[in-house]
This record gives C-alpha cells, structure tokens and sequence, in this order.
C-alpha cells in the first residue's frame, strides 16, 4: 500500500499533523476547564461579596438586621432574586440574635416548582445537591450576623450552552485543521519526492546513454549530493567502458602480431617459400612467447584481484630480501648500464608480506624502471622504518609519466603513451596487478611522477613487532 516515499511521506505527515491537532485540542479542553471553572467560582464570590455589602451597608443605615428593614430594601430584594434566578445562589441570614432574618431558599418553589419548607429542606438540599458554606457579617470589628449561602457547583444552562458552542467551534476547527494538513502534507510530500523522482528518472536513462548528467541546479543541498554522486558514478562508468574499448582495441593489437607473424611463417614453410633455419624458428618461438606473456599477465591478474586469494603472510627481514633482490636483477639491468643500487636500508627490520607476492609486486616495478630508462641511467632502492610500517621507495631517472597520465596508472589496461609502449611492450597491467597484491596485503602503493624526470614509487607493509 505504502510503497512509494511519497505516500509515505504524505501518510506519517497526517499522521503526525492529527495526533498533534488531537493533542492540543485536548490541551486547550482541559485548560478551558480549569480556566472557566475558576473564572466561575470567582464570579460567585464577587456576586457573595456584593451581597454581603449591601447586607452591611443596610445595617449601617438601619442599625440594625430585621426582617422589616430587609423587606423594605428595593436594592437587597431584586438582588436576592437576580442572584437566585442567574446565579443560583440562595441565602440565609441570622442576625447578632441568631434571628433568621432572610431565606431566599423559598425562591426555589417559584424557579423549580420545588415546595421547601423546615422538615424537607434538608432532602432537597441534598436532592439538588446544592454547597453551603457559613460566614459571620462584621461591621467595624462588630458582628452583626451571620449569612449561609447555597450553590451547585457545575454549569448552569446558560453556562452549558456557551460550552457546547466553544466544543462545536472546537470541533469545527479542528476538521478544518485536519483539511489543512492534508492539503499541506500533499504537497509538501510531493515537493520532496519531487527531486528524487527526477534524479530517478534521470538514473535509469544511464542504462543507455552513460553520457547523461543531472544538473543539480534548483535541487536541494541532499538531493544535490546524491545526483552528484550519480554523476561521478556515471563518469566512472563511462571512463571504465572507455577503458574496455581501448583495452580490446590494444589486445587484439597485441595478439593479432605475434599471430600474424607466426602464419605468415609457418605459411610460408608449408609453401617452401622459406626453410625453417634456426633463425625463422628462433622468431617463432619468440613469438610465441610473447603470446605466452600476455596470456600470463592476464592470468596473474584474476589471481590478485580474487579475493580468496590465500596469502602466507610472515615476517621478512628488509635488509636481507632488498639485498637478495639486488643480487638478482642487478646483472640484468648492466646489460643496459642501468646502475641498481641500495641506499641506506634499516637492519634489524622486519615487515609482513606474503614472501613469493612481494617478490612479484618488485619484480613487476622493477621490470617498469628497465623499460622506461634509458641507458646509464640509475634505479635507487632505499627504506624507512617508521613506528608501524616500513616504507620501501623504489626511483629512477626515467622518462616519468606524464601528468595526464598519473591519476589512472593503476587503472585496469590503462597504457600512456602508445607509440613508447610498442616500442618497450607490455599490456597495461603491470601496475594493476601490483595494485592488487599491495591491497590484498593490507599495504599501500603512492607513485609520484615527473615527466622527463623520473618515477618514485612508494610502498608501504606493516612493520612486525616481536610480542
């Protein structure tokens, strides 16, 4: 039902709106009552406070409390019925004699049709379920009385009325309030999605056109990095198939050669247009081995980057692997009068590598340095040892990489310069494939570069620590 954010946008915005409208007209109800009930009962004081006034201010012009003076008083007559019809306040005063003086409870035949009288008055005091409260009258410190007021506490009709109309304006309120907030909730939810539904569709044009891009302009600041990010993914994609394509092209370059060369050779064999001397099977074999490398490289590079690779990870000493690994290339690289040389190695250090990948992510650096050096040239190997790694710095004076180039060296079949590398060979995935081994050891590989200057590659292993 709710499957798409804007619905459920729209159904937790309405949601949320209706429980807060509910809760606060609860709020108001409850602060309504308290506040009308108090503003009641402070109306039924003033209205006491009045009465009890007149009742003095009589006593000071007659002298006295009796019932002829309190019957001849117009102001005090119309106030105990006024009182008793809107109020529903009733009296009883005794004067300083205890001589009842008023009951305007008899007032109760006239608005209910209740007959009272002293043997019932106590059960229809009880019946109408009327309070009572009893206060002595004091005039300049004299008592003059006391007075015995009845009222029901509660709302009267007119009272009960006003109420039902603030509950239906209430309710009135908060249907329209209800109204509001969906309107509101609709569009605002669909304002949200709106964005989304735009890079969305945007998204899915990708799957057949990876030169597509989502301006970002008018999108807001979370939406904006999310269609940002497509691009950058669709960037990436379309650099990869521009990768494919490119790598493709190269190897079936690479392969159609050698297997050209090996036809024509052979075709020319079985036609006797050549004999197979030596020399044309030594070119053969040469060629075949080249087919052989590229098979091999593309091989060594599934293994590095299958995650089941299984590494034997252990402790090598530095000193004793960079000088075994001197030993090795170094007559092959004064061949070319290409000097290989250590500078500086920490002993007593260990890292941890798998012993036979570490061999090969050099072996594979190495073979760069010879392609891309020229003769009386140098390769300088040379350590750090660090408080948790070992940094192993490999340079020369080579042509460099240009810096076009550098940021996509590790790049899968990535190649620079395509007339250089026919002329030095390779398929563009030496590096990938020391990218590879260097991650799945959990070290680090930074190259810096300058054209016509040379390369420096940086490696950088755990260092092993006894205990």
């Amino acid at each position: 039902m709710l499957r798409s954010l804007h619905s459920k946008l729209l159904f937790y915005f309405v949601i949320l709106s209706i429980l807060s409208i509910f809760l606060m007209s609860i709020a108001f109800r409850l602060s309504f009552e308290d506040c009308f009930s108090t503003y009641l009962d402070n109306r039924r004081e003033d209205e006491i406070t009045r009465f009890t006034n007149v009742i003095k201010d009589l006593y000071v012009m007659e002298g006295s409390l009796n019932k002829r003076n309190i019957a001849n008083s117009g102001e005090l007559q119309t106030l105990i019925s006024y009182q008793a019809v809107s109020e529903g306040l009733f009296y009883e005063i005794r004067n300083k004699d205890g001589i009842k003086v008023i009951d305007s409870m008899n007032l109760i035949k006239d608005i209910m049709g209740i007959t009272i009288n002293f043997e019932n008055k106590g059960s229809v005091i009880k019946d109408l379920g009327l309070n009572s409260e009893t206060k002595s009258l004091f005039v300049n410190n004299e008592k003059i009385g006391t007075v015995t007021f009845y009222y029901k506490l509660g709302y009267k009709k007119g009272e009960f009325a006003f109420k039902e109309r603030l509950n239906k304006h209430i309710i009135a309120a908060e249907m329209t309030m209800v109204l509001i907030s969906l309107i509101v909730s609709f569009f605002f939810s669909k304002k949200l999605t709106t964005g989304l539904r735009y890079v969305s569709n945007k998204a899915k044009e990708l799957r057949g056109n990876l030169n597509v891009r989502i301006p970002v302009k008018g999108l807001s600041e979370e939406i904006a990095a999310v269609a940002i990010s497509i691009n950058e993914l669709a960037e990436s994609l379309s650099y990869q198939e521009k990768l494919r394509k490119q790598y493709s092209s190269d190897m079936a370059h690479e392969f159609r050669t050698p297997i050209s060369t090996l036809r024509s050779l052979i075709e020319a064999f079985q036609d006797g247009i050549l004999q197979p001397t030596a020399d044309k099977l030594e070119k053969c074999h040469s060629e075949l081995m080249r087919l052989v490398r590229l098979v091999n490289e593309q091989e060594q590079l599934m293994v590095a980057e299958n995650p089941k690779l299984k590494l034997q990870i252990e402790p090598i000493s530095l000193y004793e692997e960079i000088s075994n690994i001197q030993e090795i290339y170094a007559p092959g690289f004064q061949k070319k009068n290409i000097a290989l040389e250590i500078k500086e190695l920490p002993t007593n250090v260990k890292f941890l590598a798998d012993r036979d990948r570490f061999n090969q992510i050099i072996s594979n650096i190495l073979m760069n340095c010879f392609k891309f050096t020229g003769e009386n040239g140098q390769v300088m190997i040379s350590a750090n040892d660090t408080d948790n790694f070992i940094e192993i710095m490999i340079a020369d004076n080579g042509v460099g990489i240009s810096e076009e180039d550098l940021p996509y060296v590790f790049e899968r079949f990535y190649r620079g310069d395509k007339s250089r590398v026919r002329q030095t060979g390779g398929s563009g995935l030496g590096l990938s494939i020391v990218k590879a081994l260097v991650s799945a050891q959990e070290a680090t590989i930074i190259i810096e570069s300058k054209e016509k200057v040379g390369t420096k590659i940086i490696l950088r292993f755990p260092k092993y620590i006894e205990n």
